[in-house]
């Protein structure tokens, strides 16, 4: 029979010493291992706190000793996480070793105070981390203790007879203990070190997506993870999860057998990969070995309740707010998000009876403290890590995707839809039988695989650029050579660039002129004609609020234009940003327009191809208005007195865009189903521009073309 050792447990200036003290009274052979003496033998003093590797050899070779001679062991520090506390436990590799867990209760303020008084003060900080560790993971038999004996030194008036009186009720607190566990039905994760483990890499599973693959998908994470500048290579995916998991919880969870096992449990169970709703769970049997010290979760209900619930979370995130809005319209006090998510374990048939008590516990016992839940309350409903959405939506999300980046070729989102796909496909999702019901037939109009290096289209260049949005840098920009311009704009600018942006047939590059003649204009130029150069002139980031107003102002031209030109005035910008509403409608030109039946059922359907509060139009023929109020102010010209073109169609524009192309081209294309009626000098450009269409087919030829040889047939 081994003599009982006995752990303090308590943050710094919790009374710990003095514990140790009076409990060396009541057990006089007994030896105090404390690793401030030891800190002091092995560095010299004991405020270096030194690698933890020394101090812990020197206190097992002093617990063993002890042990050795048959004399009671009282260790002396502070021991607030778990797994330093099983830890020890395991490495002496005593069997039946007898453990008291000494907890002191010692409110956070009193510890501060105490540490006051000290001649070695800890810094605060430090004891507020270590206080709320202790109690994140609260002492529990399980760990290895025959008991678990609370303290409070700061209330006690006789401390010595209180911890004899302790000592004396032992035996009794350890029948009561055993017979409080004997009606357990035992299970694979009965023991705390199996059941700490899943929990840990349940956690980790669901913050780190990806965990295994992440030296090769996301090393920075994977360096983030580890806690360290140096990547170390890893064989395989498991050697990953263990290295992961020892940073994190360290390295008594991080056995890669056991990891493997609990990998395989997981999978087989619906919680990686394709789900298995409703389906019981197949829990391990419980090992044959040694009895297992008990801890609240070792009971087979408990573990499955607790279980089922994170499944359920996990392949149902968040969906506990839309049934509380259902509940809205029939209840006027609809429940609480946990109520709810009870009412669904329960209708699922996951749990029996009423959970919502146990769920309670639930929650504050593993789900919070393990950090399967985040830390800020969740209102909206229930959630693991970065599981937001279920199965059916990231499909939906997917192919949205995938589809944004195939129609319009957006290259620098590839790499993302790419390893979207890729862990799609670790989490066994059928992307074959995948059919595509929506797609984007019609996008970029430019091939970037054929442009050069430097046009800021390609992957790298478009990375860089974003980089450059994002920390809102000045920028030097050049057309390349041979590219198309739009009016006398110079070769080379130096500018704010603001937003990237697709529009109609390409990706277009925002900004805001910053030097020069054309200083403050707002621009829209596409990507692939421009390259990067040196500023010309240097100046300090904008601030968050100046880039923020920029887009502000660019999205205001955008949102009264017919496109993305501006013109070439930037006081003309400035006036327009500046009016009012009602200002800037009165200083717009009408483009006015009469339009055929035929053209005009086609035209009258685009409600949204102008800005709404600047158009206006005839009611198209049969059109049921359902009633709309917007409708009804779209549709509110009357008809013209033209038998062939009697439909009215009226636009408030800026006066740059009776320059632009893109309405130049919209009205061309039109052909006589239109007549322009205004304004006069746009009805101008196109009665000139329909002419001299008219004039280059009607003149003769120069010369008669020579007759093309005769084809077979």
């Amino acid at each position: 029979m081994h003599p009982t050792c006995h752990m303090l447990v308590g943050p710094p200036a919790s009374g710990k010493t003095t514990v140790a003290q009076h409990l060396k009274h009541c057990l006089p052979e007994a030896i105090v291992v404390n690793t401030d003496d030891l800190r002091r033998d092995l560095f010299g003093n004991e405020e270096i706190q030194g690698p933890w590797e020394p101090l812990e050899a020197s206190v097992l070779q002093h617990i063993q000793i002890a042990l050795k001679h048959g004399q009671p062991v009282i260790y002396d520090a502070t021991n607030v996480k778990r797994s330093w506390r099983m830890d020890l436990i395991q490495k002496l590799n005593f069997p039946d070793l007898p453990w008291i867990a000494w907890v002191l209760q010692t409110p956070l303020a009193m510890c501060l105070e105490w540490n006051q008084q000290r001649q070695r003060q800890v810094p605060n900080p430090i004891i507020q981390t270590f206080y709320q560790t202790l109690h994140q993971f609260p002492v529990l038999p399980a760990e290895g203790y025959q008991s678990v004996l609370a303290l409070h030194p700061h209330l006690e008036t006789n401390l010595p007879q209180v911890l004899q009186r302790e000592l004396d009720n032992l035996e009794t607190r350890q029948r009561n203990q055993q017979n409080r566990y004997a009606h357990f039905q035992r299970h694979g994760y009965s023991q705390l070190l199996d059941f700490d483990r899943l929990m840990h890499l349940i956690q980790l599973l669901s913050h780190a997506p990806g965990l295994g693959q992440l030296a090769t998908q996301d090393p920075q994470r994977l360096m983030c993870l580890l806690q360290t500048q140096h990547l170390p290579a890893f064989l395989e995916p498991l050697e990953e999860i263990a290295a992961v998991m020892a940073a994190q919880h360290g390295a008594l969870y991080a056995d890669p057998t056991h990891l493997a096992q609990d990998l395989q449990w997981l999978e087989a169970n619906g919680f990686l990969g394709s789900p298995v709703p409703n389906r019981p769970l197949q829990l391990p049997p419980a090992p044959p070995t040694h009895p297992i010290r008990c801890h609240p979760y070792s009971d087979r209900d408990a573990f499955e309740r607790l279980l089922n619930t994170i499944r359920y979370i996990l392949q149902s995130p968040l969906s506990q707010e839309p049934a509380r809005q259902a509940e809205q319209d029939r209840v006027p006090t609809p429940p609480g998000q946990i109520a709810i998510l009870a009412h669904q374990l329960q209708a699922a048939g996951l749990v029996p009876g009423n959970p919502l008590p146990m769920l309670r516990k639930d929650i504050e016992r593993i789900l919070k403290p393990y950090g399967l839940f985040p830390p800020q309350p969740l209102r909206k409903g229930y959630f693991l890590g970065t599981g937001i959405l279920d199965r059916s939506d990231l499909q939906a999300l997917y192919e949205l995707a995938q589809k944004q980046v195939d129609g319009l070729d957006d290259v620098l989102s590839r790499a993302l839809v790419e390893r979207f796909e890729t862990r799609l496909r670790w989490a066994q999702f059928d992307l074959q039988q995948h059919y595509p019901v929506r797609a984007i037939e019609r996008g970029s109009i430019v091939n970037v695989d054929l442009l050069s290096g430097e046009a800021l289209s390609t992957p790298a260049q478009s990375q860089a650029l974003e980089a450059d949005i994002r920390h809102r840098c000045l920028i030097g920009l050049a057309y390349r050579k041979g590219a198309a311009l739009h009016g006398d704009r110079p070769l080379q600018e130096t500018v704010w660039p603001i937003q990237i942006l697709f529009h109609n047939i390409a990706w277009y590059l925002g900004y805001q002129v910053a030097s020069g003649p054309r200083k403050g204009l707002f621009c829209f130029e596409r990507l692939d004609r421009l390259y990067r150069t040196p500023p010309k002139e240097t100046a300090p980031p904008w601030s968050q609020q100046q880039q923020r107003q920029a887009l502000k102002h660019l999205e205001t031209l955008c949102q009264h234009s017919f496109g993305i030109y501006f013109g070439q005035d930037p006081a003309q910008q400035e006036a327009f940003l500046q009016a009012t509403p009602r200002q800037r409608l009165q200083h717009m030109g009408t483009l006015k327009l009469r339009v055929t039946p035929a053209l005009f059922r086609f035209i009258s359907e685009a409600t949204q191809q102008f800005p709404r509060a600047q158009v206006a139009m005839s009611r198209p023929e049969q059109r049921d208005l359902h009633g709309h109020p917007d409708l009804k102010k779209l549709y509110k010209l009357p008809r013209a007195q033209d038998p062939q073109h009697p439909f009215r169609l009226q636009v408030k524009l800026p006066a740059w865009c009776f320059e632009d192309v893109t309405l130049k081209a919209w009205v061309l294309g039109l052909g006589p189903g239109v007549k322009v009626m205004g304004p006069p000098p746009f009805q101008a450009w196109v009665l000139q521009e329909i002419q001299q269409a008219a004039n280059l087919y009607s003149a003769p030829p120069s010369s008669a073309p020579n007759p093309s040889p005769s084809l077979p047939s």
